[in-house]
């Protein structure tokens, strides 16, 4: 993590991937003193309500800069719940 890095706030809308973030992001926490992290099982849609959530002076001040992965991962590709298979007709 970088070394002025305070606040860390993650997203994601898979249960799965938000939980070994999580379990990811707390082994990161244990060397690193002052920083702050939290992480939401929301969507990026809600970004604005999840950080006044934690301190309204995010939504006034701002934020340094922002990361977002708003792709499917090769993980949820293998997921058959998640794929649409379209047969072909012929």
């Amino acid at each position: 993590m970088h070394r002025e890095l305070e606040v860390y706030v993650g997203l994601d809308v898979d249960p799965v991937a938000h939980e070994k973030d999580r379990a990811r992001i707390e082994e990161l926490l244990k060397g690193s003193e002052g920083l702050k992290a939290y992480a939401h099982l929301r969507n990026f849609r809600y970004v604005k309500s999840v950080l006044g959530g934690i301190d309204e002076d995010l939504l006034n001040e701002g934020v340094d800069g922002v990361l977002m992965d708003l792709g499917m991962s090769s993980m949820q590709g293998g997921s058959e719940d998640l794929v649409h298979v379209v047969e072909d007709p012929n």
